[in-house]
Order: C-alpha cells, then sequence, then structure tokens
C-alpha cells in the first residue's frame, strides 16, 4: 500500500477531515475513535483503516484531551447535542462543557498542545481548563468594556438608553449598568486590555466588587 508524506498534503486533509468529522464512516466504532483522538498520524490512520490492527503511539493526557474536544466541538458543530455526547461518555454536560474551555485558550497555546510540544507535556489538564475559562473571562471583560464605550458615545450624541436598549435586545436598566464601565478610571481600562493580573480572568461583577472596595 503506498503511502503519501508529504506535509503540506497531510495538513491540508487532516483539516478537511476534523471539518467533516460528523459524516465520516469508518468501519468500526474503534477506528472512528482512533481517529477522534487523533493520536496516530493520518499516514497511521490510514494503515489502521486499512488493515484493521492500530499501531498505539503515545501522546501526553493534555494533548489527548485537547484533540478529544475539538473532535466533540466537531460533533456539535454537525448537530449532535452536547447532553447527548455527555451521557456517551458517561459525564455530566456540565463537566463537558468545563472541558471544551480548552477550545479558549489563546491561539498560540491551542497550537502547542495539539502538536504535543514539549512545553505543555507538565501542564496539568485542569490548570489548562482554567486558563482557558480564564481567557474567556477576560476576552469577554474585553468586549463588554468596548460596548460601553460605543454606547457612552451614542448618548453623548443624543441617543437614549432606552433606544440603545432597543437595538441591542435588552432592558435600559441593563444598558445602564454596563454603560458605567465606561467612566472608569483611563489606568483600570488600560489594565483590563493589558490583562494586568489584578483583572484578567475576573468576571464583570468580580471587577465591579473589586473597583468599589478601592
Amino acid at each position: 500500500m503506498r503511502i503519501f508524506t508529504n506535509s503540506k498534503f497531510f495538513n491540508t486533509l487532516e483539516s478537511v477531515m476534523v471539518s467533516h468529522m460528523s459524516t465520516l464512516n469508518f468501519v468500526s466504532n474503534e477506528r472512528r475513535r482512533l481517529f477522534e483522538i487523533q493520536d496516530y498520524s493520518l499516514q497511521r490512520i490510514f494503515v489502521a483503516y486499512q488493515e484493521g490492527e492500530p499501531v498505539e503511539v503515545q501522546v501526553s493526557p493534555l494533548c489527548r484531551r485537547y484533540r478529544e474536544v475539538r473532535a466533540i466541538q466537531a460533533r456539535l458543530e454537525g448537530g449532535e447535542s452536547l447532553e447527548a455526547i455527555a451521557q456517551e461518555r458517561g459525564i455530566t454536560p456540565p463537566a463537558l462543557n468545563r472541558h471544551m474551555a480548552l477550545l479558549k485558550l489563546p491561539e498560540e497555546q491551542q497550537r502547542l498542545i495539539n502538536r504535543d510540544d514539549p512545553s505543555i507535556h507538565n501542564w496539568p489538564i485542569r490548570d489548562a481548563i482554567k486558563a482557558g475559562s480564564d481567557h474567556e473571562r477576560w476576552l469577554l471583560l474585553v468586549q463588554t468594556l468596548d460596548t460601553a464605550e460605543r454606547w457612552a458615545e451614542l448618548v453623548e450624541s443624543g441617543v437614549s438608553q432606552t433606544e440603545i436598549g432597543r437595538r441591542e435586545g435588552m432592558t435600559r436598566a441593563r444598558v445602564c449598568q454596563l454603560i458605567r464601565l465606561s467612566g472608569l478610571d483611563q489606568g483600570v481600562k488600560a489594565q483590563i486590555r493589558d490583562r494586568d493580573d489584578a483583572y484578567y480572568g475576573k468576571s464583570l461583577r468580580q471587577v465591579w466588587m473589586q473597583i468599589e472596595r478601592g
């Protein structure tokens, strides 16, 4: 059997296969599972598919878990429910959803994990999941701050908070609450955007409590 070794070819093919994972029809569930966790090079996957005898290749626990959640994400995008996948794996939907936070890590960290770079081998899965959640909270906080400043400009131009709420599909009270962020000290805003430890990974409520405590 001929096996291609051109790396560009395999990188492209892997991208296509991951994107269409939900439609793949392997001969057995074992070989489908083999592809989902991607513990094998594509060459080995083809050999496993042809011969039915995959050769085990070890990867770090974090790499394995990350590749699993990528596969789960592909299934979710294909229309499967989180609840059904969680039941299949014998865990609760909230637990599975927490693991999905690995996909919220910065792209560079995700690339290191996906290629099982030695630098991530000693990174506990629990810590990586927390890092993903923290990064997601920071992105949401910055987005909310940007939105608050945009709304403040609209108010200054004569648009009412009620009108902003109508446009955004939320109550005037919620708009009033969020727009307060625009009045934060410029130094605090800079700290938030620069991922300062004082605010990184904090929810909006935690940020307000921290600011009010002074």
